[in-house]
């Protein structure tokens, strides 16, 4: 009952904790990059909007009269009842507050000192007797949280992840001193070819080398980094924050820009050193390599939420690509490949990237 403080006893391994957990999960799940304030923000643009910012100032001005136009729309029925409390607390301090309300739930028309009702664009003669209306009936109106749109949805999670890639200096500057490093060490490898019929397997062997280390190099941060955003991906989503499929597509979209932009080095330095393509071909490369990356990405992602334990999710990226490597088209010919693997090569993104 309201106004009741409950105590829930029992020995270790009775169940209390995880009574608890049904209702809510109790584990303090953030993002180590993100501030403070930053999350705070974050949640406020996602589960509010622009006006009730636009609100927040005009109370800082301390008005003597205050218009809020359908003040709660976009809140569950709690943090509806907590903005009708504090209009009516404005009131109750000798301001003069009228507002617009769409459908509101029982629990708010108790708060209420007059109720008017309009239709057709003016306003109704019937001023509505709040105690007997109560008194009938305390079935709550029909109410949807709306939240933010699908557009600023992406646009907040993405401004999020970017943020995160961006501070997190340990991966940031292990993922470009891994360009930087493979780059000096394939150039310092295959500088010397020449153009010629002996070198055919070497270049040949280049190009395959180039496409596997983007694949390996995409997918395996993925194996360990989604498990352990998906626990706090679980609870925005199980609040109403946001679509599961807008979380992905802002993962991707946020993550594609820096592969892309690391992928520029990359290509530039190893075309200087070996191939000294002409523009076209060389940004037809650039291209290939970079849809490698994103297939890589993307398988990384599908692993990682078959199985949420990093362990198990980085054992299974291994076995997946290992199938992408053979079958990539260097090893084993396509003639040879057993009929009833026949099927398995034309699954493989690394065979596309590396024949393209």
């Amino acid at each position: 009952m309201a106004g009741e403080f409950v105590a829930l006893m029992g020995p270790s391994g009775a169940g209390k904790s995880s009574l608890l957990d049904m209702g809510r999960r109790r584990d303090d799940i953030f993002y180590a990059t993100l501030t403070v304030e930053e999350h705070v923000f974050f949640q406020a643009e996602l589960r509010m909007g622009k006006h009730f910012l636009s609100f927040a100032t005009e109370i800082l001005t301390n008005p003597s009269l205050l218009f809020a136009d359908e003040p709660t729309s976009g809140l569950d029925s709690v943090m509806a009842e907590s903005v009708v409390l504090q209009l009516q607390k404005l009131a109750r301090e000798g301001r003069t507050v009228i507002a617009t309300i769409h459908q509101p739930s029982s629990e708010l028309y108790p708060l209420f000192d007059i109720l008017y009702s309009a239709s057709k664009l003016q306003l109704a003669d019937t001023k509505f007797d709040l105690d007997g209306m109560l008194g009938a009936t305390n079935d709550s109106a029909t109410y949807e949280a709306t939240h933010l749109g699908l557009a600023g949805q992406l646009r907040v999670l993405c401004k999020r992840n970017v943020t995160r890639l961006v501070r997190d200096k340990i991966a940031f500057g292990a993922r470009v001193g891994q360009t930087i490093f493979t780059s000096v060490f394939a150039s310092l490898i295959f500088w010397q070819l020449q153009l010629s019929q002996t070198s055919v397997q070497s270049f040949t062997g280049a190009l395959f080398f180039v496409s596997t280390n983007q694949m390996f190099g995409a997918a395996t941060p993925e194996f360990v980094a989604v498990p352990t955003e998906l626990p706090l991906m679980q609870r925005e989503y199980d609040s109403g924050m946001y679509h599961a499929w807008v979380w992905y597509l802002a993962k991707n979209v946020s993550e594609l820009a820096f592969q892309i932009v690391f992928q520029l080095p990359f290509v530039s330095l190893l075309d200087g050193r070996l191939w000294r393509l002409e523009c076209d071909t060389l940004f037809s490369m650039y291209v290939f390599i970079a849809l490698i990356t994103s297939v890589a990405t993307a398988l990384g992602y599908m692993v990682s939420c078959v199985d949420k334990n990093a362990d198990v999710a980085n054992i299974l990226g291994i076995l997946l690509l290992l199938p992408c490597v053979i079958f990539g088209s260097l090893f084993l010919n396509s003639d040879d490949i057993p009929v009833y693997f026949k099927w398995a090569e034309f699954l493989m993104p690394l065979k596309y990237g590396f024949v393209a």
